[in-house]
């Protein structure tokens, strides 16, 4: 039975999405050192919808919390792995234990596993990916507050505060996803860390994820901009 989860945090353009492959491209290995990855209910390839359940008390919330309670009693492995960008968004006392009540039903120990990007860096590929009019556009819009150098650090001071532990890990493009396994206590020489988003990479996954790979191709306009608000991402 699962006694520790971890919830990696994005934020967006961390080299989420890309540790999110490796997780899953190496479900076995990473089983075979005792870590289990999340299996969502719509098998996606990210947890997204726990940050959901967390910001809504509606019928899916329910259903949330019986998968990840089902993962965690069914599990042989010691650790669960949760990753996905819009769990950042938890910044309120209320959403933290929204998030909490999720685990209600079980006993293990929360961590989370955060990136930290300098600042500047981040903002420049943010902008890049949205387009400056609607990076305005989000950097206005409530709830967001991420959009300074002081709010890095107090999200991460609030996070010391009310989970059980918080890891940190730099952002370095080269070695990243290394490091984000060697903080979990990932043995990384066992895995295949030179993974890419390419052709042949995609066919080790099912079909379903691949759907909603490409759904969410289909939500970016020209140039990649992304069309929907990222709040509802």
């Amino acid at each position: 039975m699962v006694r520790h989860v971890v919830l990696h945090i994005g934020p967006h353009k961390t080299a989420s999405t890309s540790f999110q492959f490796s997780l899953n491209a190496n479900i076995n290995e990473l089983r075979a050192q005792g870590f289990c990855v999340y299996h969502p209910l719509n098998n996606g390839i990210n947890a997204a919808e726990v940050a959901a359940a967390a910001k809504s008390h509606s019928e899916s919330s329910s259903q949330v919390k019986s998968n990840l309670s089902a993962q965690i009693e069914q599990s042989q492995c010691h650790t669960l792995l949760l990753s996905a960008e819009p769990l950042w968004r938890i910044q309120s006392e209320s959403e933290v234990s929204a998030l909490k009540s999720l685990f209600d039903n079980v006993d293990v120990k929360i961590t989370i596993l955060f990136v930290n990007r300098r600042f500047q860096e981040w903002e420049a590929s943010y902008r890049r990916m949205l387009g400056d009019k609607e990076f305005r556009a989000v950097a206005q819009a409530d709830g967001f507050c991420i959009f300074s150098k002081q709010s890095f650090k107090d999200l991460l001071s609030f996070y010391e505060g009310h989970f059980d532990e918080v890891l940190v890990v730099d952002f370095e493009s080269e070695k990243l996803i290394r490091d984000l396994y060697v903080a979990l206590g990932v043995h990384p020489e066992q895995l295949r860390l030179k993974f890419h988003h390419n052709s042949r990479s995609l066919k080790k996954f099912p079909l379903s994820l691949l759907i909603n790979m490409y759904s969410k191709y289909l939500a970016r306009g020209p140039f990649g901009k992304l069309k929907r608000s990222i709040f509802n991402e």
